[in-house]
């Protein structure tokens, strides 16, 4: 069955929340290079309830601290669609 075109605009948004989510995650560790970096379906999308085009991903990464330790992280990310189609992270948080 072929997909309405309202759904294939609601894929290509998810696609593009869960890229610049990744994006913005590699931008937040302190030592990108050796973090097991999720795929683009590893981490979790939902709309933010009474927001239009702002989501909360959140997913896991390991990576290494500021002392050499790869540790576990659990991230949560706040993003916005911006008028001009980019993508705004509006808060981040790990623990």
């Amino acid at each position: 069955p072929r997909k309405s075109s309202e759904q294939n605009e609601e894929d290509t948004q998810d696609y593009m929340v869960r890229y610049a989510a990744i994006e913005f995650l590699k931008k937040q560790l302190k030592a990108p290079s050796t973090a097991d970096i999720p795929s683009l379906y590893e981490i979790n999308v939902a709309p933010l309830k009474n927001k239009n085009d702002m989501w909360l991903v959140s997913g896991n990464v390991d990576a290494e601290n500021s002392y050499g330790a790869k540790l576990r992280q659990h991230f949560k990310f706040i993003i916005r669609k911006d008028k001009d189609g980019g993508m705004s992270l509006v808060k981040s948080t790990f623990d």
